[in-house]
């Protein structure tokens, strides 16, 4: 039986990877791709083809998906139009994250430590916990505004794509799933969704190391004073109010 993929719409740092191993643990669903497609510069349709097929090749009984980011969405329209497969008949999920300079503090941390992702089953575990608990790193509101807007753009993006195509993705929030007493809603959630039958009860198991983030929450108060934030909104955006 042949599935078609579903896609995970995201941006960085929204527990993307997280999550995925989360679906993963279940063994309801092939192993999910994290960026199939490597790259957004695929010219040949034979290339895309390929870099599609070979995941579903090796899933033929289980539905499988992978994430992707604004950046690669022409090439999955791409795909599609290839394939003969219409937009709307695609299962699309897509992992927000409320609090934009939570998100932009910790791509900035994860840009400065070099770790994106920690496992605890990681042979350096213990190396990398040390290294994130004893990082001190102080940015700039500049660089800070900069990812805020970045993460912002994403949205608007693929808020916009969902509207044109009316779509209706199961759209999830990083600050509502992250804790452990919400994981087997979200998988449940997930699956109803995917139209995927599940059975209870239902285990859960991840490897991922949850890092703790302890932002200063005067970070955010100096933030909002700045004038530059809100000067450099363009009209679209200033009705949001998705950062508290």
């Amino acid at each position: 039986m042949n599935h078609l993929p579903f896609f995970i719409a995201s941006s960085a740092r929204t527990g993307s990877h997280f999550y995925m191993s989360l679906l993963n643990g279940t063994g309801h669903i092939c192993d999910v791709a994290e960026h199939l497609l490597f790259g957004y510069h695929i010219s040949d349709d034979a290339t895309l083809l390929e870099q599609f097929d070979k995941i579903g090749a090796t899933c033929p009984s289980k539905p499988w998906g992978t994430k992707i980011d604004i950046r690669e969405l022409p090439l999955v329209e791409r795909y599609l139009s290839l394939k003969e497969i219409r937009i709307s008949d695609i299962k699309w999920i897509w992992l927000r994250r409320r609090n934009k300079i939570n998100q932009a503090l910790s791509h900035l941390k994860a840009g400065d430590s070099g770790i994106h992702h920690i496992r605890v089953d990681d042979y350096n575990f213990a190396e990398k916990k040390n290294i994130l608990e004893n990082l001190d790193s102080e940015y700039s509101l500049d660089q800070i505004n900069a990812f805020v807007m970045l993460f912002l753009l994403a949205d608007y993006e693929w808020d916009m794509f969902f509207r044109e195509h009316h779509l209706n993705p199961l759209t999830l929030f990083y600050e509502d799933f992250i804790e452990p007493s919400a994981w087997e809603d979200l998988v449940i959630r997930t699956f109803n969704f995917l139209d995927i039958a599940i059975e209870h009860p239902l285990e859960l198991r991840t490897t991922h190391f949850r890092r703790s983030h302890g932002e200063i929450t005067t970070v955010h108060e100096e933030f909002f004073n700045q004038p530059l934030f809100y000067a450099n909104l363009s009209a679209p955006y200033k009705n949001w109010r998705c950062l508290s």
